[in-house]
């Protein structure tokens, strides 16, 4: 510890710690990591039901630069400290948010709208399912590491830009739009592959399942079929599962607006009666 150096510094705050400070998944740490993280989003969400246009916007553009600049702070970390290219490349399915965002702020109709596709249609549930399985950080880091700090932010924020902007319909998904995803998508895992090939990464999950069963052992079975489910699975599957959700969601709830103003017509016409008789 008798090096001052920044970079020394730096590499022995993120690499100091213990197996048994890393929680895991579904412990105690784990179980409280998401009461405060849905909480604090829950709240947020809450409190943006009367978010304007431009707020909206705002908070959007805020958010782009922020990522941004992490993303090449994590970025020059990691090349300092070796780490595998699968820790800094953002081409993973989460990663994409990155690019999602720069897309969602352009004056291009299409190139907003594909961003948008995959912020609703993609984002949401991988936050969600990423806080629920939190591979690259609570699986690897303590809870007060920063990448696990960032990690929660990360996802916690395309949950949130997410369902905010559906909530204000800001973007409304269309069937149309899911070309513009499927387009996105199949790009992200065509240059994954490339990149996995040349750096033996697992961009996009083309490579390797990531210990999951079925798919470790269609993966074993055949590559191919496998790499295939993969970018299926991503490009096509999910945003038309995501999008019968949200109309499901919204059906209801327009019925049930709906129901509620015809309760009203139908009280302040007896009361209309009563007053004429």
């Amino acid at each position: 510890m008798n090096q001052t150096t920044a970079g020394y510094r730096i590499k022995f705050f993120y690499d100091y710690f213990t197996d048994d400070q890393v929680p895991g998944m579904f412990g105690f740490e784990h179980f409280m990591y998401l009461i405060v993280f849905f909480s604090v989003l829950s709240i947020l969400i809450k409190r943006s039901r009367n978010l304007t246009a431009e707020s909206q916007d705002r908070i959007v553009r805020w958010v782009t630069l922020c990522i941004t600049i992490a993303e090449v702070v994590k970025f020059a970390i990691s090349v300092y400290k070796g780490a595998s290219p699968d820790n800094y490349i953002p081409l993973y399915f989460c990663g994409l948010f990155l690019f999602s965002l720069w897309l969602s702020v352009s004056n291009i109709p299409v190139l907003r709208n594909t961003g948008y596709a995959y912020i609703t249609m993609g984002g949401i549930m991988a936050g969600i399912i990423f806080t629920f399985y939190p591979s690259t950080s609570l699986l690897l880091y303590p809870l007060w590491h920063p990448n696990t700090i960032y990690a929660a932010l990360y996802h916690g924020a395309m949950i949130y830009i997410g369902v905010v902007t559906l909530m204000r319909r800001k973007y409304e998904p269309t069937p149309h739009h899911a070309k513009y995803y499927f387009i996105f998508i199949s790009a992200a895992c065509v240059v994954s592959i490339v990149i996995n090939k040349y750096l033996g990464t697992n961009c996009m999950f083309m490579r390797d399942p990531f210990g999951m069963p079925l798919l470790t052992e269609i993966e074993r079975w055949c590559r191919p079929a496998y790499m295939l489910l993969a970018w299926f699975g991503q490009s096509v599957v999910l945003y038309w599962f995501n999008y019968f959700v949200y109309k499901t969601l919204r059906n209801r709830a327009e019925k049930k607006l709906s129901d509620g103003a015809d309760e009203n017509d139908e009280c302040e016409a007896e009361e209309t009666d009563t007053v004429t008789k």
